[in-house]
């Protein structure tokens, strides 16, 4: 058995749910289509395709991998640090985002944002459990699944999975896959699987 490890692609925040966050959200979002398209990956390549053309990411134009490292960080983490103010005792004379002083700006519409994403994902998961396959552990948009070959089509192509391999926000990439004794390891010790490869994933 394997342990296979994805991921849903770059955390969807819908502009029309979050108006502070349309136009950022927008940006980002082309930003990286464009990166990604420049390293020969577009979402309308075959399932195939794709799975190769990721696998050779580690090989490509250092670059550009490290600006779409660096979009895929402003993506996970950007919005939440709009409401927090500077932390570190270097940066004490700044000043904290103002966006969360705006009249439009709504913690309400992003936790809302949120949970519906929980919410999609719990709805992913038990529809794909029909086809026998349950999470073995969860981390945000990680998830990790126990699978007889290394490839996550065998999750994604079973009858009821609502599970689609792409780079659209909500759809999911193969992370990393690890041999059955690395996950329980990885439990005995009191730590997550899915957060472990959550934190060392590629970025995407």
């Amino acid at each position: 058995m394997h342990c296979t490890d994805s991921h849903v692609a770059q955390p969807s925040l819908p502009s029309g749910h979050f108006p502070p966050a349309a136009p950022w959200y927008d940006h980002l979002r082309l930003a990286r289509l464009a990166v990604l398209e420049r390293l020969g990956i577009t979402a309308t390549m075959d399932t195939p395709d794709l799975l190769a053309a990721l696998a050779a990411l580690a090989q490509a134009d250092p670059l550009q991998r490290a600006l779409l490292h660096a979009l895929h960080a402003t993506g996970q983490d950007g919005l939440a640090a709009l409401a927090q103010p500077p932390a570190q005792p270097d940066q004490a004379a700044l000043a904290a985002w103002p966006s969360p002083k705006d009249p439009t700006w709504r913690p309400d519409l992003y936790a809302a944002v949120v949970a519906n994403a929980r919410a999609n994902i719990h709805r992913k998961l038990a529809r794909t459990a029909r086809s026998g396959y349950w999470p073995l552990a969860v981390a945000g948009g990680h998830i990790v699944y126990a699978t007889r070959t290394p490839h996550l089509t065998e999750i994604t192509d079973t009858p009821y999975s609502d599970f689609r391999i792409g780079i659209s926000p909500g759809h999911v990439l193969p992370v990393a896959v690890r041999p059955l004794h690395w996950y329980t390891a990885r439990c005995a010790e009191g730590t997550n699987p899915a957060q472990l490869l959550k934190d060392t994933c590629p970025s995407w």
